[in-house]
């Protein structure tokens, strides 16, 4: 059967603690930039899509009456 060791168990604790600590300290920042310059670029991106459907929806409607007028 499967003996736990309280040794083995406070190192891996301790190992893990340690490794997650440095992972907070080196790796947090660069993942959050990376994150906050994805959303920003996302909603740029959006906000030029609805100008350019709000742009195609203005031909849309100018073409429709040019269409209406030569009939």
């Amino acid at each position: 059967m499967l003996e736990l060791d309280p040794g083995m168990m406070i190192w891996t604790w301790f190992t893990f603690l340690i490794v997650l600590f440095i992972l907070y300290k080196v790796a947090l920042k660069p993942i959050l930039s990376a994150i906050t310059l994805r959303e920003e670029s996302v909603r740029k991106d959006i906000e030029v899509a609805r100008e350019q459907r709000d742009a195609a929806e203005e031909l849309l409607t100018k073409h429709q009456h040019l269409l209406e007028q030569a009939e």
